[in-house]
């Protein structure tokens, strides 16, 4: 027989399992205002901060693009003269009036012929060289930024991974150790004649299940932990993390919509935008170099040296030089620079388009898993609260396991859920907040 109080904690549970499901299945349609209704007392992490510094930078040294950038600073730092806007030239002419008879048979003159070419970078060629040094440093400089922001959000992504496949573990470990110890409890009881067969059978499949739940999450932990091992060099240690806070929800994240200025200001700081952003000013300024260099002059020195057979004397005579190009040139000779400003522009728009809506995206997810947690929250303190109750009355045979069957596996899984959704919601908080250039 059912006590009334039983009765009463069963219709309880069925209303909200209901409500629940109904609610679960039209979330993404509720308005801004209802959601902030329903989540005032939800918490979740207020910082993204889960790995060390350490820990990133151990995975920084074990990256290949790490010794390229150290290469390219180098060169940086080797340019050459500000003087000059390209190598100095050195040519070497040897001329003789007939090149078929030999100049000591022929008693004709040779000469010989030493030039200098110096390309001078006039004053207004010095500014733009300048810039372009400071601007190709600063590129080399977010392109490490970016980098390691990438990486940044790898390692924080993984760790909460390895989070939630550690309490998966944890969790599957108490409910397998339950189905082994109900089995034993069950099958001394069927020997003695007391339960059926069928419960017996029942029970091992759910320990054949819980078994091999556990073993599988054993197994993702493990290939987690492997890969954490393989980027850092490094041991994860849970212990080692920085501890999240919690602070209200509603003060995390807004509830209200946001529009796509203020959603793309909020990534402006991205570096994978201040990226986009250096290597188009290098652009802009690789143009100006080009046109610079049109107009600068170049000066040519020589000396030529004339000897002739039979005389004691050698003519030389020194010579000086200047071209200096007249007009700025087509604009067709500047396609090629005019183009690589434009894909430049188009790559920096793409991106900055790309992480508005990532952002977006993410603040929607969150939304969506915070009204979730919401509803399974409470039913997952429910089902904790009535367990163990409903458990020795199944043991008394006051319900029959047709009752406590389902009881059990919802007990199991709303766990289960609750843990992933909550991990999710810190992992999801973690990529808005790396999203905006937090490392």
């Amino acid at each position: 027989m059912i006590s009334i109080r039983h009765y009463f904690v069963r219709k309880s549970l069925i209303k909200r399992l209901c409500i629940a499901l109904t609610v679960l299945a039209f979330s993404t349609a509720l308005s801004a205002s209802d959601l902030k209704n329903s989540l005032q007392s939800t918490s979740i992490n207020s910082t993204s901060k889960i790995i060390t510094q350490k820990q990133l930078e151990s995975a920084w040294l074990r990256m290949p693009e790490q010794a390229l950038l150290v290469q390219l600073e180098k060169a940086n730092q080797q340019q050459g003269s500000r003087w000059w806007w390209e190598n100095p030239s050195l040519s070497l002419d040897y001329q003789a009036e007939d090149s078929s008879v030999s100049t000591l048979d022929s008693g004709l003159p040779s000469q010989w012929e030493i030039g200098l070419e110096l390309p001078i970078a006039g004053p207004s060629l010095w500014g733009i060289q300048s810039n372009i040094q400071r601007f190709q440093r600063k590129l080399v400089n977010a392109e490490q930024q970016m980098l390691r922001w990438r990486l940044a959000g790898e390692l924080e992504q993984l760790a909460w991974l390895i989070k939630l496949n550690d309490l998966q573990v944890k969790l599957m470990k108490k409910k397998y150790q339950f189905s082994l110890d109900h089995v034993d409890w069950i099958s001394k009881l069927e020997r003695l004649g007391e339960r059926p067969q069928d419960e017996v059978l029942q029970a091992r499949q759910q320990l054949i299940l819980a078994q091999s739940e556990y073993l599988q999450v054993q197994q993702l932990l493990q290939q987690s932990e492997m890969r954490w091992q393989q980027l850092t060099g490094l041991e994860f240690n849970s212990s080692s993390t920085p501890v999240p806070q919690h602070i209200s929800l509603l003060n995390q994240i807004s509830t209200d919509k946001i529009s796509e200025n203020s959603a793309g200001d909020l990534v402006q700081s991205s570096p994978l935008l201040l990226w986009r952003r250096a290597q188009l000013d290098v652009v802009k300024l690789d143009l100006q170099q080009e046109k610079g260099r049109s107009g600068a002059p170049t000066v040519r020195l020589g000396l030529l040296k004339i000897e002739e057979l039979g005389s004691q004397e050698q003519k030389n005579s020194w010579q000086l030089g200047i071209t200096i190009p007249l007009g700025s040139g087509s604009v067709g000779r500047w396609r090629g620079g005019y183009r690589a400003i434009g894909d430049a522009e188009v790559q920096y728009e793409k991106t900055h388009r790309m992480l508005m809506l990532e952002q977006q995206r993410l603040q929607s997810t969150i939304k969506t898993k915070m009204l979730q947690l919401s509803v399974i929250k409470p039913l997952e303190k429910d089902l904790k609260a009535i367990f163990q109750p409903r458990y020795n009355a199944y043991k008394q045979g006051m319900i029959s396991n047709l009752e406590w069957r389902p009881l059990q596996q919802s007990y199991w899984d709303t766990q289960q859920r609750v843990s992933a959704v909550e991990i999710e919601l810190r992992a999801l908080q973690s990529q808005l907040n790396h999203l905006q250039g937090v490392m």
